[in-house]
């Protein structure tokens, strides 16, 4: 059954409210993120597209991108993109549909948390 999309845009204002007063330093990031989410949902309606994941090949690059992600933490260089292309591939590797949604949570939170942080230091360099 598809959901109704009065329903769902509904539901996405609620959860924008709720995100807005739970957390004041991310908030703007999830709420910004879930108005996308409605929008792509009344310009596209539902999307159900196959995961496309599970490969060998996305294992065996999974494994790669780790080691270059704990390479760039040991010499001081890491950066969102090590963390979040990491977290990228450890979700295509997955088969399993609960692991797959487990690791796009992931991807989502470090895509939330590098919004977050480039909204801080715009907020920053105009302080000064």
């Amino acid at each position: 059954m598809k959901p109704n999309v009065k329903e769902f845009a509904k539901g996405v204002l609620e959860a924008n409210q709720w995100a807005q007063k739970k957390d004041e330093n991310h908030g703007p990031t999830l709420a910004e993120i879930l108005d996308e989410v409605s929008e792509e949902c009344a310009q596209q309606g539902e999307q159900d597209y196959p995961d496309g994941t599970g490969h060998s090949f996305w294992a065996e690059s999974s494994d790669g991108v780790k080691v270059t992600t704990d390479q760039a933490r040991r010499l001081g260089v890491c950066t969102f993109r090590h963390i979040l292309y990491e977290e990228v591939m450890e979700a295509f590797a997955e088969s399993d549909e609960d692991l797959l949604r487990a690791e796009l949570v992931q991807v989502a939170a470090v895509a939330a948390q590098w919004i977050s942080a480039i909204d801080r230091r715009k907020y920053l360099r105009r302080q000064k």
